[in-house]
Parts: structure tokens; C-alpha cells; sequence
């Protein structure tokens, strides 16, 4: 199945998949992962397993180049 074919909490659970990977990235293991908006991002309230909480968006249908993504994330 298509991801444009899931219901919200299909898209959801697909996405949440990348976040384990993501926030390795940046050295955050975490401890919960709750989805808090699926739209056109979907954003995720992260806490680490050291207490630390964080926001999460992933940007879900944008075609932006490279450089633009990095203004927005540098802002």
C-alpha cells in the first residue's frame, strides 16, 4: 500500500519510523515519541532517556533544495 493510501495513523506510525534514526543523528536516544500534528509535517514531542524534551517536525511534502531546508533549520 501507497503511503498517500494510509489513513492518518498509518502515515503516522510510517513516519514515526524514521525518527529512532534521526535522532541518533544528534546523539538523543529516546525514552517516549508522541505525535502531537500530521499535517504537512508531522511534529513529534520527544523525550530523552536523560529527561531532555525536544520537538521534532518532519517536513512531509515539500520539495525544497538543500540550502533552503539548512536556513530554515539555522534561522
Amino acid at each position: 500500500m501507497e503511503y498517500t493510501e494510509l489513513d492518518e495513523d498509518g502515515q503516522v506510525a510510517e513516519v514515526q519510523k524514521l525518527v529512532p534514526g534521526l535522532l541518533s543523528q544528534y546523539g538523543v536516544e529516546a525514552s517516549s515519541v508522541e505525535n502531537v500534528n500530521h499535517s504537512f509535517n508531522s511534529s513529534f514531542k520527544v523525550t530523552s532517556t536523560s529527561g531532555d524534551e525536544y520537538a521534532l517536525r518532519i517536513n512531509l511534502g515539500s520539495y525544497r533544495r538543500r540550502m533552503k531546508s539548512l536556513a530554515e533549520i539555522r534561522g
